[in-house]
């Protein structure tokens, strides 16, 4: 008889491993995020990181059930204050070139009515480039500050401190600008997301 070469394909997911091996192993843990509060709870994020694995132990497992306990601190910010607006004529981010204008047209209307005062956040490097190499010449004729990630002569560890020193300036960033930052005060008053933060949906993203 023939061999016949089988592939197996698995999705792996961390939840069983933490909940089965790692957190039982622990004294104590704190888990802290901005972020896990899904839906009026913390199932989903439990589920995600073995905690509710860990607190109820499968048959074969000789252990006492690790004690789990939530706590969700009041909010700081008073989201009523905060006016969510969705442009309707923007383009499919499919159409690059089209789409890339409007973000470039739109960033460089709202921010010489606001002078400033304004975050654009992206996901691509590429896109953040062409966005800001195209919009510096807009901005500089109208003295508004504008400050990229990637601008040459100028260190991303810079950015947030040129930020906060200008209140009428701009800063468009990726990567830790998404979380982490904070800008309090006059500083940022306008948040622009050209895009939302989430991967291309694929058989990995569906079965988790």
């Amino acid at each position: 008889e023939h061999a016949r070469d089988v592939l197996a394909a698995r999705v792996l997911l961390p939840n069983e491993f933490l909940g089965r091996y790692y957190h039982p192993q622990l004294e104590s843990a704190v888990f802290l995020s901005a972020t896990t509060w899904i839906q009026g709870g913390f199932e989903s994020s439990m589920g995600y990181l073995g905690l509710d694995r860990a607190a109820d132990p499968a048959p074969d497992e000789e252990r006492e059930p690790c004690r789990v306990r939530t706590f969700r601190a009041p909010e700081v910010f008073d989201y009523s204050r905060v006016l969510v607006g969705v442009p309707k004529d923007a383009p499919e981010p499919r159409q690059k070139e089209a789409w890339l204008a409007f973000v470039r047209r739109f960033v460089a209307h709202l921010g010489e009515r606001t002078r400033g005062r304004m975050l654009v956040l992206f996901t691509n490097a590429e896109e953040l480039k062409r966005v800001g190499e195209g919009l510096a010449g807009h901005f500089r004729a109208r003295h508004v500050p504008l400050w990229w990630q990637g601008m040459p002569g100028v260190a991303k560890e810079e950015l947030p401190r040129l930020f906060r020193a200008r209140t009428d300036s701009v800063l468009m960033g990726l990567d830790t600008f998404w979380f982490g930052a904070d800008f309090p005060g006059e500083t940022l008053e306008y948040l622009v997301i050209a895009r939302l933060p989430y991967g291309v949906p694929d058989r990995y993203h569906h079965a988790q």
